[in-house]
């Protein structure tokens, strides 16, 4: 049975990716996702979780964050 997330905290994302704190700030800079805060944590939709997903799947096999951005119409920053 999957579980819907509707809302994932920022402050996970480290651990989920296995990158540093900066790494997943370009990454967000970069899709131009923006974290919502509620209360003292930030966070991010289900949708931009699936978004960070698949940028770090392209990543992974060898993509570039320009090619993913490209293919799938992301603005903001290429260089990561």
């Amino acid at each position: 049975m999957e579980v819907e997330i509707d809302n994932f905290p920022v402050s996970e994302l480290q651990s989920r990716f296995n990158l540093g704190k900066q790494a997943v700030y370009n990454r967000l800079d970069a899709l131009d996702i923006k974290p919502f805060k509620s209360g003292n944590r930030a966070y991010i939709t289900a949708d931009q979780l699936q978004l960070l997903d698949r940028i770090h799947e392209h990543l992974i096999q060898g993509g570039t964050m320009a090619d993913f951005q490209s293919l799938h119409g992301g603005a903001g920053q290429l260089d990561i």
